[in-house]
This record gives structure tokens, sequence and C-alpha cells, in this order.
């Protein structure tokens, strides 16, 4: 007869002290939330943060966003959400042979275009122009703030409730920049920072690409090599996706990942 075994939260918080890397975030060295709640008895925090964002509304309406051409006339274009959801996949297995928290890395990708404008980035361009005298628009902070104000799904308190390390991941394109914090804590040292900034891109790029063969192959104009190879990071073997695969990482600079021909 086989017995279930059910992992305790704190069992799996244990065993990441020994499986994840140094540079990596452990969920119980979390800076918590905003306003604090009783941990669960079996998911770990980050997990709790996927969840959230799956259930929200903004996560919902990246059906109908523009990733690069409008849907509705084509099946096999790709939305905001098959962008988001591919990403996610990519976001794990890259956290898992970087010895990352995977459910961090999950949890971020799932929320990263939570605030981005319907038309893609021209929809971005025109917001931002629209609402300049405001101090412009920007889908990173917009995100923050429909995770942290506009959803409303507790009683308690406005917005999920995330973790820092996930509301952080966020602000993405801004943790490079010299000062870069979020509630006093300096963005600066996270590497899903530029991680995802980069992964991104790789991402839009091979999407842009595939787009355009399914809306006008006569009128495609190919990416070279040297193109892409210029975006992409340095990874071999990370993902079965090619464009992804091929060239994945210079924002990483962590051992073996810095040079093309190293083995993971």
């Amino acid at each position: 007869m086989i017995r279930a075994m059910i992992v305790s939260r704190q069992a799996r918080d244990d065993a990441e002290a020994g499986l994840l890397a140094l540079y990596a975030v452990r969920t119980a060295a979390s800076r918590g939330r905003t306003y604090p709640e009783r941990r669960h008895d079996f998911r770990a925090e980050f997990q709790r943060d996927r969840d959230r964002i799956l259930h929200s509304r903004a996560f919902r309406r990246l059906e109908y966003k523009t990733q690069v051409f409008v849907s509705g006339n084509q099946d096999h274009y790709r939305t905001r959400l098959t962008h988001t959801i591919e990403m996610a996949a990519v976001a794990r297995t890259l956290a898992r042979a970087l010895r990352a928290n995977e459910d961090l890395a999950e949890a971020i990708a799932l929320a990263h275009d939570l605030g981005h404008s319907p038309f893609g980035h021209a929809g971005e361009r025109e917001l931002n122009e629209l609402m300049r005298t405001e101090g412009g628009f920007d889908h990173n902070e917009q995100g923050l703030r429909c995770v942290e104000l506009l959803e409303y799904r507790y009683p308690d308190f406005p917005g999920l409730n995330l973790t820092w390390e996930v509301r952080a991941g966020l602000l993405k394109h801004q943790a490079a920049q010299p000062g870069a914090a979020l509630e006093g804590h300096a963005l600066g040292h996270q590497l899903a920072g530029p991680l995802f900034g980069q992964l991104d891109h790789v991402a839009g790029l091979e999407h842009r690409s595939v787009s355009q063969v399914r809306a006008r192959p006569d009128k495609l104009i190919f990416h070279t090599r040297q193109n892409l190879q210029a975006h992409a990071m340095t990874a071999r073997n990370v993902t079965g996706n090619t464009t992804v695969r091929r060239q994945f990482c210079p924002a990483i600079r962590i051992g073996p990942f810095c040079h093309p021909r190293s083995p993971l």
C-alpha cells in the first residue's frame, strides 16, 4: 500500500537552504507583505502570490490585449496572455538552471505585464503622451498599482498584498537605475530585475518574428543572427525554444553562464 506523504511549508523552506544558490531569494527570508497575514501550512509565500495573480481580474484582461498584432481575425496571433504564459514557462526553466527561486520567478513572470495598455507598445506610447502633464504612463508602474491598489479581492486590505520580492520584480526596468528602491529597500541586488528585463525582450523579439511570418510572410524582414545575439542571453539548452536558447545571457553574468560554450 502506498501512503501519501504531505510535505509541509516548513519542510519546503528547509529544503531551499540546500537546493538554491547563494544569490537566490529564500522564501523564509522574504521581506514579507505590506499587511501581515498568517502563513499557509502547505503553500510557500511566492506560491500564494502566483495564485493570487492567476485569479486576478488584471490577469484575465490580458487575453484581449495586443502583443504584436491585433487579435480577432487570426487564431494564432499571440496576445499578452499567451506571451505571459510562455514567459512564465521560460522563467521557471531558467530559474531552475540558475538554482534561483522558481516560485518567485514564475510569480514575477505572470505579473510582469498586468499593467500593460491595449494595442501593445504603440498604445503605451500614446497613453504616455496623453498623460504627460500627469507624469506620463509606464506599464511597469501601472502593474504595481494594479496589485497594490486596483485589485480588490480581500475585505481587510486593498490590492493583492503580494510579497515585497514579487512587487520589486515588477519594477525590473528600474533595477539598474542608481538609487532605485521600493519601500526603502534597494532594487539593485535583485537577480530578477536584469534577468526579467532581458528575458522579456528576448521573448518579445521571438514573438514579433513569428507573428510577422503569420501576418505577412511576403513582407517579413528577418532578424539576422547578429541582431538576435545582440539582444539575447547566453546559456546552452536552457529551453527548447531555439530563439531563446541560442545566446541567452550577458545580463546574468554568473559563473559558466557567461560563456556560450560552457555546459550547464
